[in-house]
């Protein structure tokens, strides 16, 4: 049976360490990556979301700007027929 120089037994556990903790620090860049995957998903359902309600909000804001000036062109011309009752 052969021997296993000590020098080289050390050499291979420094190594079965080293992979040890790399393998450790990869788990938690894989976890952080997945976090920041799902947070970043989420953030543009949410921008996503707000680009729709920016949306209605502004056709909302046309129809009541144009109500407005439809009102205030219907007070114009009874403010004239007023005028004309005079």
């Amino acid at each position: 049976m052969q021997e296993i120089d000590p020098q080289k037994l050390s050499e291979r556990k420094r190594l079965q360490m080293e992979i040890i903790l790399k393998e450790s620090e990869l788990k938690k860049y894989e976890r952080e990556k997945l976090l920041l995957e799902v947070e970043t998903r989420t953030l543009k359902n949410k921008l996503a979301q707000t680009e729709v309600e920016i949306t209605q909000k502004q056709v909302k804001a046309k129809r009541n700007q144009d109500q407005l000036m439809m009102l205030q062109n219907e007070i114009i011309k009874l403010k004239h027929k007023m005028n004309f009752l005079h």
